[in-house]
């Protein structure tokens, strides 16, 4: 990487003056609704539950204090980032829709911590920008909420959707992220660091899980957002930054989708817009997701909320995120989980390696003399391919005597 920027330097991609006095800083970017924007308590970071039963007040003093080489630009609940006049700051509690709130934020300050700042022998900084609101939805679905801050659509949404009538503030909320990634580079570059996107978080689909049109629809449009949003990065940095950032091509960036939880009671479609999410980790590069099958919603131990995540499952995403998108921007080892698969024919076993939290990679169905193949069971229930992977497994071949077999 070091070898990489001096060739830039040599070259002339960064502003020639400012190579000495700007600092490099890897940059992951946040945006979704609710849970992104930070809807759970602060009073929770002072539960035991949330410390496994005991209180870490060590931690806690922590968590109010923050993480000074974890750099912030966070925007939420406003319509119109460039009135919100936000300023660079640094990751700790209370960074939410509201000073009594915290989002995912604050885990991935505390997983990233331990990369970056005094860790580093370089001193490396690292920054999130977000731009989250609560209530929004990925695809057309007309709410009080949309009616002032639109929705998520990307172009290419908008042009698929054509045919049909739009809101008019239809992908307000896609143009004004890109506004806001703007403004949280120019405090990043005016405050004397050379920004390097890394990735993108995404926490979102709740409000799509509540509409069975939506909820089918959410991988065809969150597909055509992760692409659009590349593009439209990679078109940013070389019009309003060239020379400023460390590259400028988001063609590849690194794309990590939280899923919704499992169990939104008000939610009737959140298991298919969680089977939308995962299988977008097939069929796009640079995805990834981070799971929350074993989140609770809600929580009596904490807020008891039906929509937002408790302090201590809201810290888990936070982290969730940061393993995940270090794992793609190549900061980290990827964690992969061994896949055995049992062919129950006389013929060896075969073994694959999946990254954490990907679908288990499917393989030519085997063969046995006189029977026929049906599928694969994990400890002797069907096994479904479009599921998450978070250990190694084994799965056994189930066959059943072909039709000859059977009149025999």
């Amino acid at each position: 990487m070091e070898e990489k920027f001096e060739r830039n330097i040599q070259s002339g991609s960064v502003v020639k003056g400012e190579t000495n006095a700007l600092r490099q800083t890897d940059v992951y970017l946040l945006g979704g609704q609710s849970n992104a924007a930070g809807y759970t308590p602060v009073s929770g970071l002072a539960r035991p539950y949330t410390y496994g039963g005991v209180f870490d007040e060590e931690k806690y003093r922590e968590y109010r204090a923050g993480y000074r080489d974890i750099l912030y630009f966070g925007i939420t609940a406003t319509a119109d980032p460039e009135s919100a006049n936000e300023k660079l700051s640094f990751v700790r509690m209370g960074m939410g829709h509201a000073v009594t709130h915290f989002g995912p934020e604050l885990g991935f300050g505390e997983f990233m911590s331990a990369y970056y700042g005094a860790n580093r022998a370089d001193g490396k900084k690292a920054a999130l920008l977000k731009y989250a609101v609560g209530s929004t939805t990925l695809g057309e679905f007309k709410n009080e909420v949309q009616d002032n801050f639109g929705n998520w659509m990307s172009p290419s949404m908008k042009k698929a959707y054509s045919g049909e009538r739009l809101h008019e503030k239809a992908g307000l909320m896609y143009d004004k992220f890109l506004i806001a990634v703007k403004l949280g580079l120019q405090e990043l570059i005016g405050s004397g660091y050379l920004p390097d996107i890394k990735g993108m978080l995404w926490m979102q689909g709740c409000g799509d899980a509540t509409q069975e049109n939506l909820s089918h629809a959410y991988g065809a449009n969150l597909k055509m957002f992760i692409a659009d949003l590349r593009a439209d990065l990679t078109k940013l940095l070389k019009k309003d930054f060239a020379g400023r950032v460390f590259r400028e091509d988001m063609s590849e960036m690194p794309f990590i989708i939280g899923k919704i939880g499992p169990n939104l009671k008000n939610a009737k479609y959140a298991n298919v817009v969680r089977d939308e999410m995962q299988a977008l980790t097939k069929t796009m590069s640079h995805v990834r997701v981070a799971e929350t099958a074993d989140f609770v919603l809600p929580d009596p131990n904490d807020n008891n909320d039906v929509w937002h995540f408790s302090a201590k499952d809201c810290l888990a995403l936070g982290r969730r995120f940061g393993i995940q998108v270090s794992q793609e921007a190549g900061i980290l080892p990827q964690i992969r989980y061994r896949v055995r698969y049992k062919q129950n024919n006389g013929k060896e076993d075969i073994v694959r390696s999946t990254p954490q939290w990907n679908c288990a990679p499917e393989i030519t169905a085997p063969e046995k003399p006189g029977s026929c193949f049906i599928g694969w069971t994990l400890n002797g229930q069907a096994y479904d391919f479009s599921q998450s992977v978070g250990e190694d497994i084994t799965l056994v071949a189930q066959y059943v005597p072909n039709a000859a077999e059977r009149e025999l």
